[in-house]
């Protein structure tokens, strides 16, 4: 039941808490960027994965808006005790849920989508 949370290491939120994720590359599947993004971010290998909700979001990134579509899913790692801050992540924790304040999180669509895996 806890969350693998990742303190971001870059802009935009630089600091606040992120769940480990990215952007999808060209010709890759929703499942295939979320391996590697979990992959690069924390050094996991995902045993399961299953598609929780998505919510939109606005990323400020050097002056430029990005409006997205943020995918959620709730995942099962093989060896939880692999997991490192990797690529981009100056840190990691594993978190409950209910402990985690939402003025940690660096983005709306996370505290949302932490809501609904709550409900």
């Amino acid at each position: 039941g806890a969350l693998l949370l990742v303190e971001r290491l870059h802009d935009p939120a630089r600091g606040k808490l992120d769940l480990p994720g990215g952007f999808v590359d060209q010709q890759e599947t929703a499942e295939d960027a979320l391996r590697r993004e979990v992959r690069e971010e924390t050094a996991l290998e995902l045993r399961t994965a299953a598609y929780l909700c998505s919510f939109p979001n606005r990323y400020d990134y050097r002056g430029v808006r990005y409006h997205t579509l943020d995918m959620f899913f709730v995942c099962t790692p093989h060896d939880a005790s692999a997991a490192r801050a990797a690529d981009e992540a100056a840190s990691i924790s594993w978190r409950a849920p209910a402990a985690i304040l939402p003025s940690e999180l660096a983005f709306d669509s996370i505290r949302r989508a932490i809501a609904r895996f709550i409900a």
